[in-house]
């Protein structure tokens, strides 16, 4: 198997994790996206657009809607994301 195939399927296994461990351990699940965030930098791997919309890129927290996500609605423009734990914007 070539590197961006294994990275691949890491960075999927840890989103998983990441959901599975935020309403117990939201620390854990901090850890588990900063780690995507390596594998993804290290090979030179592109996130989906699904995958890009589930974690603010600068304080790696996962985005829920109503906790730690705000999504303003625009008529022509992409939507804004808006983490609530930094209040970084994101266009997706």
């Amino acid at each position: 198997m070539n590197k961006q195939k294994i990275a691949q399927e890491r960075i999927e296994i840890l989103f998983k994790l990441a959901q599975e461990e935020f309403d117990k351990h939201p620390e854990r699940s901090k850890r588990y996206l900063e780690l995507v965030d390596k594998i993804r930098t290290k090979v030179n791997l592109r996130l989906t657009k699904e995958q890009k919309k589930l974690f603010c890129k600068k304080c790696h927290t996962l985005w829920i809607k109503g906790k730690t996500l705000e999504i303003k609605k625009c008529a022509k423009l992409p939507d804004i994301y808006i983490c609530k734990a930094c209040d970084t914007e994101r266009k997706l």
